[in-house]
């Protein structure tokens, strides 16, 4: 598209027409993306017309964040809103919760921004919560464990007595442990599911 071109005008079935030439979606995108930068020539309705046609494009492509930016430079800020806010809730469920705060602030959703960043807070608690349960557990298992520090010196216990503290408190790290670990997990397997 030259600059005369650019400054003729251009409606979304002119560009409709000049991407029949492609035959993929992906070709149709690398063509407006290659011209993109003479879109500003354009007047403010065709290049709405412009930016919309590359949104609709990225909607058959699958890419909610550029269909999104696509809509918003388009001027169809409803449209990216309601896509950001979805794109968040779907982040949301798989516990991307950064990639879901993000997409909140960017569809003006402070409300369901807020609640991400509690239940953040409150996840991260809750594993170092874990953590704590689990080092403290390990550590005391092993002071009573032990037999020399335990036994009279600590409470007025047996042997035997002791021992079993010892193995209930070591227990107890390996559960804490575990569980720990397999919240991890699971919030790594997510977000690499994801990218």
């Amino acid at each position: 598209m030259t600059k005369e071109e650019s400054q003729k005008g251009m409606t979304k079935e002119q560009i409709s027409g000049k991407l029949e030439r492609f035959s993929t979606t992906s070709e149709k995108i690398k063509y407006l993306q290659s011209i993109e930068p003479r879109a500003k020539h354009l007047k403010k309705d065709e290049r709405n017309a412009f930016y919309e046609k590359l949104g609709d494009l990225m909607r058959k492509k699958g890419d909610l964040s550029k269909m999104a930016i696509y809509y918003h430079k388009a001027g169809r800020n409803d449209i990216a809103n309601r896509i950001w806010e979805k794109s968040g809730d779907v982040d949301k469920i798989y516990y991307d919760r950064d990639s879901a705060i993000e997409k909140y602030g960017r569809a003006n959703e402070a409300e369901k921004r807020q609640q991400v960043i509690k239940e953040k807070q409150r996840v991260t608690l809750g594993d170092k919560l874990l953590l704590v349960l689990a080092v403290g557990s390990f550590l005391c298992s092993f002071i009573f464990l032990s037999g020399r520090i335990t036994g009279n010196t600590i409470l007025d216990a047996s042997f035997k007595t002791s021992n079993l503290i010892g193995a209930l408190l070591f227990i107890v790290g390996v559960v804490a442990s575990f569980f720990y670990f397999e919240r991890k997990n699971k919030k790594d397997l997510k977000l690499n599911f994801l990218s």
